[in-house]
């Protein structure tokens, strides 16, 4: 995810404080509104005629979605940073799942539940972010990127956002240490498969 202002670039902290951006979700809004911006909450397709009409000084989306919406027409600085982790899962309804054979859930479990299909996924995403940014370079944005003392300060800012989370769920009825255990798989997987696919994607 990146935020992409329309008029100057956002290198620090400090550059987010007022800046009316959109998001598409609620957990986007809520780490915006913890880094100083005031997010606008909006779908996809509407980003490019909120920013249009001056009801929004920026953007936050991945930069695949670039060339759906046309936001390279409007947008001239990002600043990349990694906001989120992604997540894809498959899904089937669970009486249908239990009607196929084993021999059948199987194949289905090594062909969609495996690392390959996890690198293969990450391999259509970043290829989405390459043409995304060509995209952009071809149109006239400048790219910004952090450095890790800066990187620092924005996820100490997103840092309440954790406890907030916990909190949630524990009002779901789920034990605060499990939360927190969970927490803590979450971010420790995240980083375990992150290196995989680096290692993976070198070779």
């Amino acid at each position: 995810m990146s935020p992409e202002p329309k008029e100057k670039p956002v290198t620090k902290l400090e550059d987010m404080k007022g800046l009316r951006m959109t998001c598409m979700s609620k957990p986007f809004a809520d780490a915006v509104q913890a880094l100083g911006a005031n997010p606008i909450t909006v779908p996809l397709p509407d980003i490019y005629m909120t920013l249009s009409r001056n009801s929004a000084d920026s953007a936050l989306f991945s930069l695949l979605a670039s060339g759906s919406i046309k936001i390279n027409d409007i947008i001239k600085h990002i600043t990349l940073i990694s906001l989120c982790k992604d997540i894809r899962f498959v899904g089937i309804n669970k009486d249908l799942w239990d009607s196929f054979p084993p021999d059948i859930q199987k194949a289905i479990e090594s062909t969609c539940c495996s690392e390959e299909w996890a690198y293969r996924m990450s391999q259509v995403m970043d290829n989405g972010d390459i043409s995304g940014k060509e995209l952009l370079t071809k149109s006239g944005a400048k790219f910004y990127t952090l450095d890790e003392a800066e990187k620092a300060r924005w996820i100490k800012a997103c840092e309440p956002l954790d406890q907030t989370w916990i909190d949630k769920v524990v009002e779901l009825g789920i034990a605060r240490s499990d939360a927190e255990t969970l927490l803590k798989q979450v971010r420790s997987t995240g980083a375990e498969v992150t290196a995989s696919l680096a290692a993976k994607t070198a070779q």
